[in-house]
């Protein structure tokens, strides 16, 4: 699969400027690691090729596609329904599944904002303490505000 992959990109290998790994992987060893990530349950009578579980992996994204634009289950028999697989997925064209749950997900972007915070304060230590000065002076107007006492109210004269 790897030679006919380098002669159809005419031995360069890219899929949408990006480079294109093959890898055959060991289903005894690493079968918690596929079923977590890609949700691969290997079974022990599968012993036909085209029963052998295929799936187009983006680490750098953490997705991974496991069927081709036409809904069907990647086969490693289909070199031709797999490079096409392999290139609508590099240039963004086919619906993927993640790696990671929701709570991951959420961790990982809550880390990447965090990180990208924390370059802005290096970076411009003066403009984030400016910032944070004016949030909190903008805090304590809004709760003096909130609690001040009305001075409204006037006594009036009742008569009973």
């Amino acid at each position: 699969t790897g030679r006919k992959w380098r002669l159809r990109t005419k031995g360069s290998g890219l899929a949408s400027g990006r480079e294109v790994v093959w890898t055959w992987m060991d289903a005894e060893k690493w079968k918690n690691w596929m079923k977590s990530m890609y949700g691969i349950v290997v079974k022990e009578e599968d012993d036909d090729l085209d029963d052998v579980p295929v799936v187009v992996a983006d680490h750098q994204r953490l997705v991974y596609y496991d069927r081709d634009s036409h809904n069907h289950r990647l086969e490693v028999s289909s070199s031709k329904s797999l490079f096409e697989t392999v290139e609508a997925a590099a240039a963004g064209k086919l619906s993927y599944k993640h790696s990671e749950n929701l709570v991951e997900r959420v961790a990982r972007y809550l880390n990447t904002k965090m990180v990208s915070l924390e370059t802005y304060v290096v970076t411009y230590p003066w403009r984030a303490a400016t910032f944070l000065c004016m949030i909190f002076v903008g805090i304590f107007f809004v709760l003096k505000r909130w609690l001040a006492d009305d001075g409204d109210y006037r006594k009036v004269d009742r008569l009973d």
